[in-house]
C-alpha cells in the first residue's frame, strides 16, 4: 500500500485525471467482494485471495504486485531459540486465509510443525499485494487502468527516492510514530517493493497448495489471474527506464 499513500498524497491520481478514493477493507475475501460488487475498480488484497478466487472461477485478474518475495518475519518470545521450542507454543497471524496465515502455514509445514502449533487470529495490518481488477474492467476500460498504474509507479518511485517525505506518509497512515519503527518499515518496503510490479506465475502453485485445492491445474489458473499486459505496455513506453533507470 505504501505507494498507493505515496501517489495519493502527491496528487498523481489527480494527474492522470482519476478520482481515486482509497478505501480500506479489512481482508482478501471482502476485498474481492467488493471489486465483484462493483463498489470499487481496483483492489489491493493479498495474493492469496486473489488467486484462490480465480481458482473457484471467480473472474478477477492480478494486474500488478508490490513485491514477488515475502516481506515477513516470525517473530517470537526470548525463551524460543530453536524451531523445536514452537511445538505446544501459539502464534498469531492476521486472518484467516491472508497472506500472513499462509506464510505461517507454509513455514510451519517446512519445519514439519504444521500439526503442533496452534495458529491463532488476530488483527489486520497494511498488506504488500497485488493491484486486481475484474476480467471486465480489464477488457472495458484499459486505459483508466493504464493510468492508475502510471500514478502508482510514479509513487513507487517518489516513495523509494524520497525516504523522509515516505517516513511521514507512513506515520500519517499507520498510526504510529515512533522513529525505530519508521525507519524499519521503511527500510523494509524498500528492500521488497519492485520498481517493475510484475505478478510472478510462480506464486501461483504454493497459494493452492496452502489452500489445499488440488482439482485445478496451477498453470491454468496462472494463465486465467494473472495479466502483466498494461505494465508490458508501460514498459515498451519506457515508463521504467525513465522513473528507475534502465539497471532495473
Amino acid at each position: 500500500m505504501t505507494p498507493v499513500w505515496m501517489a495519493e498524497e502527491l496528487g498523481l491520481f489527480k494527474k492522470y485525471n482519476l478520482e481515486a478514493q482509497l478505501i480500506y477493507i479489512p481482508s482478501s475475501a471482502t476485498s474481492v467482494q467488493a471489486l465483484l460488487g462493483g463498489s470499487v475498480d481496483v483492489n489491493t488484497p493479498g495474493s492469496s485471495g486473489v488467486v484462490i478466487a480465480a481458482a473457484r472461477g471467480v473472474q478477477v485478474v492480478a494486474v500488478a504486485a508490490s513485491t514477488r518475495r515475502a516481506p515477513f518475519t516470525l517473530f517470537t518470545q526470548p525463551e524460543i531459540t530453536k524451531p523445536e521450542d514452537l511445538k505446544g507454543k501459539v502464534t498469531g497471524v492476521t486472518r484467516f486465509n491472508s497472506t500472513t496465515h499462509m506464510m505461517t502455514v507454509l513455514i510451519l509445514r517446512k519445519l514439519h510443525l504444521e500439526n503442533f502449533v496452534s495458529v491463532r487470529q488476530m488483527r489486520d495490518v497494511p498488506r504488500h499485494a497485488q493491484r486486481s481488477v475484474t476480467r471486465s474492467f480489464l477488457h472495458a476500460r484499459p486505459d483508466t487502468l493504464e493510468r492508475v498504474l502510471r500514478a502508482y509507479v510514479e509513487g513507487l518511485a517518489a516513495f523509494l527516492g524520497q525516504k523522509e517525505r515516505a517516513k511521514n506518509i507512513l506515520a500519517k497512515y499507520m498510526r504510529r510514530s515512533q522513529p525505530e519503527f519508521l525507519e524499519e518499515t521503511f527500510d523494509t518496503a524498500s528492500k521488497y517493493l519492485e520498481p517493475i510490479p510484475r505478478v510472478d506465475r510462480r506464486i501461483v502453485p504454493v497459494i493452492l497448495d496452502f489452500a489445499g485445492i488440488k482439482d485445478v491445474n496451477p498453470h491454468e489458473v496462472a494463465a486465467r489471474v494473472i495479466d502483466n499486459s498494461v505494465l508490458e505496455k508501460l514498459q515498451r513506453k519506457k515508463v521504467f527506464d525513465n522513473l528507475f533507470g534502465k539497471k532495473k
